[in-house]
């Protein structure tokens, strides 16, 4: 996975280079001339714009090659390095000339589209940030109470699709600046980056769509299964997930007033050997809480199969470390290994009570059947009050550090495991995670 992450991280950092060849060819001794220098970060910006946009759009090869995390994790550094070479674009810009006009309205108007749509994306739509710093935490949580409404997650997500229409006023603002006209090789060079861009956002907004809503899932029933947590089966999935492997996920749209018609992700529970489709899903918010009052014989329109959370059957001896309603991808893996283990497998299920671990019994059965399986179910709030800490893991594991480790659930949960871990000497190339908040 490292390989492949560093081949696409070099494609990445190498493809502004065929932009900046087409500028700079025969004169890049003045590359690094203020003026000069700003032009081309004002490229590079273009580029990695192109890169955001087309990474949004899905695209199943890159999640099969790096997993869909990866895809997200590179999708919001690009954005970032984006507007940091824009800015710096705009700043070496101001110090040569400024005049107003069409190709600088354009692009001005495109770079505070994206500005906005990045500070919104960082306060109301990633949590990361807002808990790190109390003092913008403090001010989402007010914002969002006074505002339900307007920062609601299908209006947030609305917002952020405004990129497309910042895109084009930069493609606007490349196309008509001075050096670009220069030369026709240019124009045609730059054009086909925006339209190859536009047309990865044509194919997953449109042709995706149409494609989603000729072959419909069927809402087939709607069960309680736990503490606010509700089991949904799905029917008529043979010619709609085709190649899904265990521990994946999808994006369901379901065709119903109760709960919106904005597409959500969520894992698969149940093994692709087996029939419909199963998913697991704790009331989290408006949309996973309204899930539980859908009726049955709703169309349900699905997206995948996602992500690369599928560990080998065979090899080294493997620990699954589960957080809550993170349990699900293990639900699909052990499903599908189900009287066949090649290889010890160890998972431990943390919850508040053993109310919230509501497939406890059939874990403890599946071992009965599995020998090579051990099950550990954790009560952070009841009788033992265990936590899965250093201590824990050195009883689980002993002196064995050759385990791969698989984990799933909540971000502070798994990055206090992950520190656990390395400490006990498990190599970070081994420890695999499903952040669970795609």
């Amino acid at each position: 996975m490292n390989c492949k992450k560093g081949l696409v991280s070099a494609a990445i950092l190498l493809l502004p280079v065929i932009p900046l060849h087409a500028y700079f060819s025969g004169n890049w001794y003045s590359f690094f001339h203020s003026y000069s220098f700003g032009m081309a970060c004002g490229i590079t910006s273009f580029v990695f714009f192109f890169y955001v946009l087309v990474l949004s759009a899905r695209i199943k090869f890159l999640d099969r090659l790096i997993g869909q995390d990866t895809v997200l994790q590179y999708h919001g550094i690009l954005a970032r390095a984006a507007y940091g070479t824009a800015v710096l674009h705009i700043l070496f810009k101001f110090y040569w000339t400024f005049q107003w006009n069409m190709h600088v309205i354009s692009g001005a108007a495109g770079f505070v589209i994206f500005f906005t749509v990045i500070i919104v994306t960082l306060m109301f739509m990633l949590s990361g940030l807002c808990s790190r710093l109390p003092g913008i935490r403090t001010l989402v949580q007010v914002v969002k109470r006074k505002y339900p409404a307007v920062f609601d997650y299908s209006n947030l997500k609305f917002f952020h699709n405004l990129t497309v229409p910042g895109f084009l006023l930069i493609a606007v603002h490349i196309r008509f600046a001075s050096s670009t006209a220069e030369k026709t090789s240019r124009i045609y060079l730059m054009s086909g980056v925006a339209v190859i861009a536009l047309g990865f956002y044509f194919r997953h907004t449109i042709v995706r769509r149409f494609r989603m809503r000729s072959r419909p899932l069927t809402l087939l029933s709607v069960d309680s299964a736990g503490p606010d947590c509700v089991k949904i089966s799905l029917g008529n999935p043979a010619q709609q997930l085709p190649g899904r492997k265990p521990g994946q996920f999808a994006y369901f749209r379901f065709r119903s007033k109760q709960c919106g018609f904005e597409e959500h992700p969520f894992t698969i529970a149940n093994a692709p050997k087996d029939e419909g489709i199963t998913l697991y899903i704790k009331n989290l918010g408006d949309f996973s809480g309204a899930l539980s009052r859908v009726q049955t014989g709703t169309k349900v329109y699905a997206d995948g199969p996602y992500g690369s959370f599928t560990p080998p059957v065979e090899g080294r001896p493997q620990l699954f470390i589960a957080g809550g309603i993170g349990i699900t991808p293990f639900i699909s893996i052990l499903n599908q290994r189900d009287g066949g283990m090649k290889t010890p497998v160890v998972l431990v299920w943390s919850g508040r009570s053993r109310a919230d671990l509501f497939l406890a019994q059939y874990f403890e059965s599946f071992a009965q059947r599995n020998p090579e399986f051990t099950f550990i179910p954790v009560c952070t709030r009841e009788p033992p009050f265990r936590r899965i800490d250093s201590g824990f893991l050195t009883d689980v594991i002993g002196q064995n550090n050759s385990f791969y480790v698989y984990m799933c659930g909540p971000a502070v949960f798994m990055s206090a495991c992950r520190e656990a871990l390395l400490g006990l000497g498990i190599s970070k190339e081994n420890i695999f995670t499903e952040k669970f908040s795609v």
